[in-house]
């Protein structure tokens, strides 16, 4: 297990239970007052973990956990730009997966837009949480 925040300790449970087979060493205990090389540990864990995953192909549901993990983590450090790369390559490869018009698009959208916002691409971001809410009204309007 890795600590860094909830978003990235979420990501890497599901990715740890659902591969532990692809794991050749099981992941350290990383406190968020762990010293920056630890993060470098961490991020090259993820990284490995999405080289290993995408073997299974590009779209499969366990690569885009490993890379909205890795995006998740890169926002928690606020590697911003890093963070909206990882982020628009998982949003397409899910759009790949399920449709452009799927409710799992909400939660990479809105991450992303609120990355997009730190790097004052506003309009962009903006566009994004509009689409977030477009699929959620829609996803509402269907449920009974």
């Amino acid at each position: 297990m890795v600590f860094l925040g909830k978003c990235v300790l979420i990501g890497l449970l599901g990715l740890t239970v659902a591969c532990s087979s692809l794991w050749r060493h099981p992941p350290s205990l990383i406190s968020p007052d762990s010293p920056p090389s630890d993060f470098s540990t961490v991020e090259q864990r993820l990284l490995d973990t999405v080289a290993m995953t995408r073997k299974l192909g590009s779209t499969h549901p366990l690569h885009l956990s490993a890379l909205y993990s890795l995006a998740n983590f890169y926002r928690e450090q606020g590697a911003w730009a890093k963070a909206a790369a990882t982020y628009q390559q998982t949003l397409s490869l899910k759009e790949q997966a399920v449709g452009a018009h799927h409710p799992d698009l909400v939660i990479i959208l809105r991450h992303y837009a609120y990355v997009l916002e730190q790097t004052n691409q506003s309009r962009k971001a903006q566009d994004l949480l509009r689409r977030a809410r477009l699929l959620e009204q829609a996803s509402q309007s269907r449920q009974p």
